[in-house]
C-alpha cells in the first residue's frame, strides 16, 4: 500500500509539473476555451497532455499542435453558436 501511494503522489506531481508549462490562460476555466492558442502554444499542450492520457489508458484524440489548435477553434465556434 505504500509504495502504491508513493506512486500516486509521484503521479500528482509529475501532472502538476505538466500542467504548469501549459499557457496559464488556456487552462480550463468556466467559458473555456478564451481564444485559439499560437502553434507553439498548441505544440506545448500537446506534448503536456500526451503522458497524462497514456498514464491513464486514454486516447490522444489531439495529438499535435495542429489537432489541438482545430479542438481549439471547434469548442469556440460551440460556445459562440450556444
Amino acid at each position: 500500500m505504500r509504495n502504491r501511494i508513493s506512486l500516486a503522489k509521484a503521479d500528482a506531481a509529475e501532472r502538476r509539473r505538466l500542467e504548469a508549462a501549459m499557457p496559464p490562460d488556456l487552462r480550463y476555466v468556466k467559458g473555456w476555451p478564451p481564444r485559439i492558442p499560437t502553434i507553439e502554444e498548441a505544440g506545448i499542450i500537446a506534448a503536456s497532455r500526451a503522458p497524462i492520457l497514456s498514464r491513464h489508458g486514454l486516447a490522444d484524440l489531439y495529438p499535435n499542435a495542429g489537432a489541438v489548435r482545430d479542438r481549439f477553434s471547434d469548442l469556440i465556434a460551440l460556445k459562440r453558436a450556444a
